[in-house]
């Protein structure tokens, strides 16, 4: 998931299963051939954890620009796990981890 991080917060290139599964949203289909049963378990869950990780801080990260209104605290409140993740890894950016 640092990747993700790295990609929101670093501007570095996004990693693949982001990627992928981004791209998979904006054109509607399955990253492989066939039905949802054919695709590779792992993968599938590796793009669904990046796509989730991804949402929570960018929503985060627009959160907090506007903080300056109701938002930042309604949406701390809404969603204190990616909370949590986003306080872990600036403190893993930052070196503290």
């Amino acid at each position: 998931m640092m990747g993700v991080w790295d990609y929101l917060h670093n501007k570095a290139q996004a990693p693949e299963n982001l990627t992928l599964a981004l791209r998979c949203r904006q054109w509607n289909t399955l990253p492989y051939a066939g039905g949802y049963l054919d695709q590779p378990i792992r993968r599938m869950k590796l793009m669904e954890l990046a796509l989730d990780f991804y949402e929570s801080i960018a929503g985060y990260m627009e959160a907090r620009k506007t903080r300056k209104d109701k938002n930042w605290i309604e949406w701390q409140k809404a969603h204190p796990h990616a909370v949590k993740i986003f306080g872990l890894a600036a403190k893993e950016d930052n070196g503290e981890i």
